[in-house]
């Protein structure tokens, strides 16, 4: 008997099959801790219940916001004090 229940598609699927934002703490990046501060503003818990397609498209989610975190971060690291830039002077190499 199918009783567990997607949170996003309202899929009903067998409770072995259950996949929860807690499997995104064995991923090493983003950190465990930035994914639930990220689901917790989709107002996701970590235990609630999702099928594999819908498992995967928060993870994509997830990734995607993080690179984006990470160049928008590359950016204002790169306009403030602390940007070193690259000489403009080319060294020959030998």
């Amino acid at each position: 008997m199918k009783n567990a229940q997607c949170k996003k598609c309202l899929y009903k699927f067998f409770k072995k099959d259950i996949y929860t934002i807690q499997q995104f703490q064995y991923r090493k990046k983003p950190t465990y801790k930035w994914s639930l501060e990220f689901f917790e503003k989709l107002e996701i818990d970590e235990w609630d219940s999702f099928c594999e397609k819908c498992i995967m498209f928060y993870s994509k989610k997830s990734n995607d916001a993080w690179k984006k975190l990470k160049v928008k971060l590359f950016i204002v690291s790169k306009d403030s004090e602390f940007y070193e830039p690259r000489s403009r002077e080319s060294k020959k190499i030998s």
